[in-house]
């Protein structure tokens, strides 16, 4: 009697089948995590190279203010840079520059109340920002739109001394490229990171590993050099007058990164109880621009306003 064939006795596939079906499984289920992975690192890529594109925008005084004027620069490297400017009348003043995501607009009330106070001040837009030229790269182009406004600054009648003040991205750039210049004689930082890539893994520290990978490499490849070290300029800042602030609940910037910074630049540090990435005069009111104005008074040796 002949016998019947394995699948007739097991009532389904064979042996071999059953092997061949396993490893198909387990082939597309890898197939699916790598599409998966991808796909989160695509996402945080995405998300961060979006940061580098330019962001144009048409920029008016909010509101009319007699002494502030639209003014046009020209880098070494033949970009355009525009800044708000308005003059001093206590032989001090004080370059303003914002974050990666904003323009000269987000600096207003800096500019108001430090102008309001007797300083001079040029408030300009990064490249690839505002009415600037691009690109954005946190390296030569952004280098050269700083240099600029203090060259201009300086030349004003009525500055004998400049300082400046940065947030978040500005922030690092204007001690990074600060320290390199003797002129910029105080600095007061808002948000500052040590380094570019530790501040998006920060930010991404929520996120899975995946999306956070994807999110610091978009940054190291658009970063002129890979990469923005504040923490290495810091210490060149040493025997200027330096404020570094931060807020409690800064979800961008680690509180313990602005302190790193003060520490290494042996400066002061003003720690915001309960403000965010930027929100400080919401949180503390007129405290935020009485801090600002007292501590340029000190570090630029400001004459008081209308004095001889």
């Amino acid at each position: 009697m002949t016998n019947p064939p394995p699948s007739t006795l097991h009532g389904g596939a064979t042996p071999g089948r059953q092997v061949v079906t396993r490893r198909s499984v387990a082939i597309a289920l890898a197939v699916l995590a790598v599409a998966g992975m991808a796909w989160e690192a695509g996402r945080g890529f995405r998300r961060e190279l979006g940061e580098f594109d330019d962001v144009p925008a048409t920029l008016s005084p909010p509101e009319p203010v007699p002494s502030v004027t639209t003014v046009r620069l020209t880098t070494h490297g033949g970009r355009r840079v525009t800044a708000w400017y308005a003059p001093s009348t206590n032989g001090a003043g004080v370059v303003l520059t914002h974050g990666s995501d904003d323009n000269r607009g987000d600096l207003w009330p800096e500019l108001k109340a430090l102008n309001a106070h007797g300083f001079a001040v040029l408030a300009f837009d990064w490249p690839g920002r505002g009415e600037s030229d691009g690109p954005l790269r946190m390296g030569t182009p952004e280098r050269e739109a700083f240099t600029a406004a203090v060259d201009y600054l300086a030349a004003q009648p009525g500055v004998e001394r400049v300082g400046a003040y940065g947030f978040s991205m500005g922030a690092a750039l204007v001690t990074v490229f600060g320290a390199d210049d003797p002129r910029v004689r105080a600095l007061a930082l808002a948000g500052n990171f040590t380094d570019a890539l530790d501040q998006i893994r920060y930010e991404y520290r929520h996120s899975n590993f995946i999306a956070r990978w994807g999110a610091v490499q978009a940054n190291a490849w658009c970063i002129e050099g890979g990469n923005l070290r504040a923490i290495d300029a810091a210490p060149r800042l040493k025997g200027r007058p330096t404020l570094f602030v931060v807020g409690t609940a800064d979800e961008v910037v680690s509180p313990e990164m602005s302190r790193a910074l003060a520490t290494a630049a042996e400066g002061e540090f003003w720690l915001v109880e309960g403000a965010n990435h930027g929100n400080y005069a919401e949180v503390v009111g007129g405290q935020w621009h009485a801090r600002l104005e007292a501590f340029f008074d000190r570090a630029l040796g400001a004459r008081r306003q209308n004095a001889p």
